[in-house]
């Protein structure tokens, strides 16, 4: 890919998000401008900041029965508290350096990159400000999170556009290094952790002396236990209260708008401490009508199951069909019903094939994603202007948040995490499909023709009551391995598939399962049993003969000839399936085959009572 490509890209994207585009060029502009009158001899640099650590920090969360639920809002809480974390430390190292907020080029996920003017001292404010910040993140977090740094040598303004993908490897390169030396000024200090019911020591932590009983949701921190304050779970330790109450504020999932502000600041107005989230020195506080022109958008939504006065289809349509226990049927019916979020993952699941006369399989599903070779397209394609590199990386962004969640929104799915190129979404199963289906078609027609932008992802379908890290762990692992087959594909349950070929299976599958014979479907020329079976022959042509070339797995041919003539009827619509399923006795077919499981797995699933 060339730097015109690049420009290409940009420009395609550019319709669909019509002020994405000027703002972030306006930004750069407003940067050189201020670098080249303040900055010593017209020299400038860039910073770029990179949280590590996010993925196992948001989803170390576990379903503890003994601390009354809430996963889903303390995965919430914990997705909206890194993302603002990101703001917060570029705010307050702007502010730490006098330097105003039109010096950050970009944030998005647990990334920003700042321009700032040259200045005596200016690397040494840097490094003590981040020594500050370690030391912070320490003692907060224990380490989960750590704050990656790199600075690059002073340029004069012009320098830093033409020659951003030299900084722009420099930089890279040193928070490779970064990654390697996490807290080394640290941990050669002994480090005290105000949690709990007292002061613990990270040695305690390490040799288990003296250490007060783990949380019981992520299994690290000290749990508050007795000495807890008014509201707080004593089984959960205090980061895990906090984010639990962070996900529960009303506003978050629906109007996530923020200021961010220093210690001071936030004084002098006067915001309300409920309403935000502390960072080190800096406050995130979330935003009411009518909102701040400074204020900031960070990305997260939860679907509401009903709208007020419809509490009669919550009760009939969801709780129903609700995917718990009697004994926890009742406490959820009264927690949800304070709460019109879809807080809960079962309330997630009971949506799940709402709409069909069969109830089908009241599942959720995890769908994980990332941009391919996207750092290549940013850091390494010959002669890209770093104008080029921020607006296209707000662009990707702008997609991957606002316009994601407006669609996020018709399917009533929940926003787990959204880094800019990279997503978690967890909702009912079948609506997940759909949505990874439209999200896909969507992309590609924004592009313009020959442009290789493109993304992979995962999805896994699990039980609401499955502990939800694990479900989102295997969501990672199988957009993995999407990318190791090749990129711009989805892995369904360990099936891979082109994104085409993924939307044209699921076509196939919806024709197929007005096929088969119900109360629904009189005529149907084909029984649910038939397609049970289609398991077992499936079964031999996949392990014996794709897997091991073993002639013994053609027997399925055989098979599948006998079952398609004893229980596909001979009418017109019969007819039709024996054609449709013609392909799959060609071994070496690749119309049907390769993704003739997924089309079984999504009719059986909705067909199941």
């Amino acid at each position: 890919m060339k730097s015109e490509q690049i420009q290409n890209l940009i420009e395609s994207l550019s319709p669909r998000m019509a002020e994405t585009k000027p703002e972030a060029e306006a930004r750069v502009e407003k940067a050189k401008a201020y670098c080249a009158e303040h900055g010593k001899n017209r020299m400038a640099r860039l910073i770029k900041g990179d949280l590590s650590g996010i993925q196992m920090f948001i989803y170390n969360v576990n379903r503890a029965e003994d601390v009354d639920g809430g996963a889903a809002k303390r995965l919430r809480g914990r997705s909206f508290y890194v993302s603002a974390a990101c703001l917060a430390f570029s705010t307050e190292l702007l502010a730490n350096l006098d330097l105003p907020t039109c010096c950050r080029l970009s944030w998005s996920g647990g990334k920003f990159l700042l321009m700032v003017p040259e200045s005596d001292g200016l690397a040494d404010r840097v490094w003590e400000w981040k020594e500050g910040i370690d030391y912070w993140l320490w003692g907060e977090v224990w380490g989960d999170l750590f704050l990656n740094l790199a600075i690059s040598h002073p340029y004069s303004v012009d320098e830093v556009d033409r020659k951003y993908i030299a900084i722009s490897h420099d930089l890279q390169n040193q928070l490779e290094l970064g990654k390697l030396r996490k807290f080394e000024s640290t941990l050669s200090e002994e480090i005290y952790v105000a949690v709990g019911a007292g002061a613990a020591v990270y040695h305690d932590r390490v040799f288990e002396n003296n250490y007060v009983e783990e949380c019981h949701s992520c299994n690290h921190l000290p749990r508050v236990g007795e000495s807890h304050l008014e509201g707080q779970k004593v089984n959960l330790c205090r980061i895990c209260n906090d984010h639990e109450k962070i996900g529960s504020f009303p506003r978050l999932p629906t109007h996530p708008f923020v200021v961010c502000r220093t210690e001071a600041t936030q004084a002098e107005e006067e915001l309300w401490k409920e309403k935000g989230v502390k960072f080190h020195d800096t406050w995130i506080v979330l935003c009411d009508d009518p909102i701040p022109p400074d204020a900031e958008r960070v990305p997260a939504f939860s679907p509401e199951l009903y709208q007020p006065g419809e509490e009669k289809r919550k009760m009939a349509e969801l709780c129903d069909v609700c995917t718990l226990i009697p004994s926890q049927r009742i406490k959820g019916k009264m927690n949800c019903l304070d709460d019109r979020l879809a807080t809960r993952f079962h309330c997630l699941a009971a949506l799940a094939n709402e709409k069909q006369d069969t109830k089908g399989n009241k599942k959720i599903a995890v769908m994980a994603g990332d941009m391919d070779h996207l750092s290549v397209v940013m850091n390494a394609v010959p002669g890209v202007t770093l104008k080029q590199a921020v607006t296209l990386g707000e662009l990707i962004y702008h997609f991957f948040t606002v316009d994601m969640i407006k669609r996020l929104k018709t399917y009533e799915l929940y926003l787990a995490y959204s880094g800019g190129d990279d997503f978690v979404v967890i909702g009912a199963w079948d609506r997940v499909v759909e949505f990874a289906a439209e999200l896909s078609e969507r992309w590609e027609e924004m592009l313009p023709e020959g442009a290789r932008l493109t993304f992979s992802a995962g999805l896994q379908i699990t039980n609401p009551q499955y502990p939800i890290y694990e479900g989102i762990d295997s969501a990672q692992r199988l957009l993995k391995n999407a990318k190791e087959e090749g990129r711009n594909r989805i892995d369904v349950m360990g099936i891979v598939m082109e994104w085409e070929r993924f939307r044209k299976a699921l076509k196939e599958a919806k024709w197929l399962k007005d096929q088969v014979r119900d109360a629904s479907v009189l005529d149907g020329p084909i029984t649910i049993g038939f397609l049970y079976r289609m398991y077992d022959i499936w079964r031999e042509y996949d392990e014996k003969w794709r897997k091991e070339r073993d002639p013994v797995g053609l027997r399925y041919i055989s098979q599948l000839t006998t079952h398609i003539q004893r229980n596909v009827k001979d009418t017109l619509g019969g007819n039709e399936v024996k054609a449709w399923l013609q392909p799959l006795l060609n071994p070496s077919d690749e119309k049907l085959l390769p993704h003739f499981r997924f089309i079984l797995d999504w009719v059986v699933l909705m067909k199941r009572k």
